[in-house]
């Protein structure tokens, strides 16, 4: 898979992905039309800055490993009834400081 960011060419700083260059020169030349219609780019030039600018992202499985688990007050409840292990309802406390 192939990416780049817009930083260079529309300034937009957004994150667009194609199988190999090709691809990504017509998601890049989808962006810029949906997104920045006024900016006119000539083809080629877009085409160089998916070759200069794209690099490759390759996504590994990641085995052994379990999912964070939620951590704070909340953490403990299943209903989103806002009930801890103790029972009562959890609110935040706001101390003013004398």
């Amino acid at each position: 898979m192939r990416t780049l960011l817009c930083d260079r060419l529309c300034n937009c700083n957004h994150s667009i992905r194609g199988a190999d260059d090709d691809g990504l020169f017509g998601e890049v030349l989808a962006h810029l039309r949906r997104d920045h219609p006024a900016m006119l780019f000539p083809e080629e030039l877009i085409r160089q800055f998916v070759a200069i600018k794209a690099y490759d992202v390759e996504y590994a499985a990641v085995y052994g490993t379990s999912p964070a688990r939620p951590r704070g007050p909340r953490a403990s409840t299943k209903s989103g009834s806002g009930l801890g292990t103790s029972g009562r309802r959890w609110s935040p406390t706001i101390r003013a400081s004398m």
